[in-house]
């Protein structure tokens, strides 16, 4: 008898468990092929404690050596990129060359634009800024030369 009680116990705790729900994962159809760094694409969710900003590329890594343009894309609608600070780019990288990315502007109100001339290896931080229902919204992912 003195057995039987604990694996009674044990099969009642695993039969409790199975039973319990687990939230729900989601695929996406994100895949590292279909991934273009050259034109993230940003979306605000609505969390429980409110609205925040993801980027589908975190970090951002851009591997093409010399000059080209970074587009960001905002693809969440009744949101659009600040006019006056959207994208903005820290001078001093977290580490490597600085000046790479430059000459941040406005495009449209879902596009922001960059400059890069990935000339050498860096890391950079950087600031979206956007507005919408909920007013301002900020996060401070990363961005990749290598």
């Amino acid at each position: 008898m003195k057995r039987l009680v604990p694996a009674l116990a044990a099969a009642s705790a695993f039969a409790l468990t199975a039973c319990t729900s687990t939230p729900a994962v989601r695929s996406t159809s994100i895949t590292p092929s279909s991934l273009d760094p050259m034109n993230p694409q940003v979306s605000v969710v609505v969390g429980a404690t409110g609205p925040y900003i993801i980027v589908n590329q975190e970090p951002i890594v851009i591997t093409t050596k010399g000059m080209s343009v970074v587009t960001w894309h905002l693809v969440t609608k009744g949101y659009e990129f600040d006019k006056g600070k959207g994208i903005s780019f820290d001078p001093k990288p977290l580490k490597g060359i600085s000046g790479q990315v430059t000459g941040c502007k406005f495009v449209t109100s879902t596009e922001f634009a960059c400059n890069n001339n990935n000339n050498g290896k860096g890391v950079h931080h950087y600031n979206i800024y956007l507005i919408g229902p909920a007013g301002p919204l900020k996060v401070d992912p990363s961005y990749v030369n290598d």
